[in-house]
């Protein structure tokens, strides 16, 4: 199996058109002074949650079973987006953070009533340890990186 072959960036597209919000693109001039070519940017922290990791979540947990928990590795951002669709959806998830992540995403994560693991001082660490802690207890573990899905809704900004 050829991970690139599986992207499917005109599916994400699809799936979330009425599911993200449409943020807003700005010239960055200032940039521009600086590398001397056009500079435009995306701006995805007016995006549910504040970040476009809310594209991946919600377009990797689109057909996951309600009854199967889900487990994420997070610096944040990532977590927060799973914890986020998984409310949304009524699936269980559980966020593993390194013990430095954001004391901020750290609430907002269990105001969304999601399982906070903490473990590790690095993001890596993190990820080591729900990924055990996923073959475990048959969680389905979501990468905050190394995920077609994830990587295919990334990809539905730019087509955006």
């Amino acid at each position: 199996m050829n991970f690139l072959q599986d992207i499917n960036v005109l599916e994400a597209r699809k799936y979330l058109t009425n599911k993200v919000l449409r943020t807003p693109v700005r010239r960055l001039k200032w940039l521009e002074e600086i590398v001397n070519v056009p500079v435009w940017a995306k701006l995805e922290q007016y995006q549910h949650t504040g970040s476009f990791k809310f594209r991946g979540a919600m377009f990797a947990l689109r057909n996951h079973p309600k009854e199967m928990p889900v487990i994420a590795a997070s610096a944040g951002n990532h977590g927060l987006a799973v914890a986020y669709v998984c409310q949304k959806l009524g699936i269980k998830a559980n966020i593993c953070l390194p013990a430095n992540a954001s004391r901020l995403k750290r609430q907002r994560i269990l105001n969304l009533e999601a399982g906070l693991i903490e473990y590790g001082s690095s993001l890596d660490e993190a990820i080591v340890h729900a990924q055990k802690l996923a073959l475990a207890n048959n969680w389905r573990f979501i990468s905050p990186y190394n995920d077609v899905d994830l990587i295919s809704a990334s990809g539905s900004i730019a087509q955006e």
